[in-house]
């Protein structure tokens, strides 16, 4: 079943997002989220090796400057043409920490781990930091409410449980083994699930939209992930390592934590570019695994 849910990505985000916009009723079960996501981010960071996640590297620099610098001015600048809402949903997804699965990502793609590593250690942990003030510094002086404090006690709640978790059960290796072994396999459910809840919650604003509005979001979120996967493999430079690695450092993102954070707090409309940031990011995860397989050089 596992390999089956690996394989269809893609396809089965498409079908939890029409099952969310179909059936409303699926968002009964938006309280369970934060528990889910606890564990889901529980599970992802027992593989993370933090030993690994030790040393300073200029490429670091290039994640914070794109995501929380350069991409959030450039998504303010289309309040002049979309709604606060679209944009406050664009700038979140600008400014989500990497994905704590992109090690494997990046492990698949021939590149450099302890870089990736120190990636999603070191923003994540900055994440409940960046989800309460970069907003907060954008909207301020709009109608959009953005309630830091509750941001940021929210995500350093979701963050840090289940990261000082990991690191006490990491002690027994044992219980580790039997964790990932059998945990491991949630992750993609837990993802299917929550992106059907979310889509359910803002289904009745999703259908008062114009179809042209929604295809606009969508284009823009594509655009945005097309955007850091690029900048990220010219980052690279001519080290073949490096363009392995860092569009995925810099494109692959949390997204589940970005929906969580938007739909706790904000309009569920917030969220929905979120939700089609993790079928971009997929596709260009997938260009990047396609050229790392098929170079002739390893």
């Amino acid at each position: 079943m596992i390999d089956f849910v690996k394989r269809y990505t893609g396809m089965l985000l498409i079908v939890s997002i029409l099952l969310g916009y179909c059936f409303p009723q699926i968002a009964l079960f938006k309280p369970s989220l934060s528990y889910l996501l606890i564990l889901m981010l529980f599970i992802s960071l027992l593989k993370v090796d933090m030993r690994k996640a030790v040393r300073f590297r200029w490429q670091l620099l290039i994640f914070p400057l794109l995501s929380w610098v350069i991409a959030p001015f450039a998504v303010y600048q289309l309040r002049a043409f979309l709604p606060d809402e679209v944009v406050l949903g664009l700038m979140m997804t600008a400014i989500t920490p990497p994905a704590l699965g992109s090690p494997v990502m990046v492990t698949l793609a021939k590149g450099d781990l302890e870089l990736a590593m120190t990636n999603v250690v070191v923003f994540n942990s900055l994440a409940p930091l960046a989800f309460s003030i970069i907003p907060f510094i954008y909207f301020s002086g709009t109608q959009i409410v953005i309630p830091v404090l509750s941001i940021l006690g929210r995500v350093a709640i979701i963050i840090f449980i289940p990261l000082l978790l990991s690191i006490i059960v990491r002690r027994w290796k044992g219980v580790t083994a039997g964790i990932l072994k059998y945990g491991g396999e949630l992750s993609p459910f837990i993802i299917l699930f929550l992106v059907a809840v979310v889509v359910s919650s803002a289904s009745l604003q999703i259908r008062a939209l114009p179809l042209k509005q929604v295809a606009v979001m969508f284009g823009l979120t594509f655009t945005l992930t097309m955007m850091n996967y690029v900048v990220g493999y010219r980052c690279g430079g001519a080290s073949l390592l490096m363009r392995r690695t860092v569009p995925i450092t810099t494109g692959h993102k949390n997204t589940g934590l970005a929906i969580l954070v938007c739909i706790a707090n904000f309009s569920p409309i917030v969220a929905i570019p979120s939700i089609f940031y993790i079928i971009s990011h997929h596709i260009f995860n997938a260009i990047v695994l396609h050229r790392a397989y098929h170079s002739r050089v390893s």
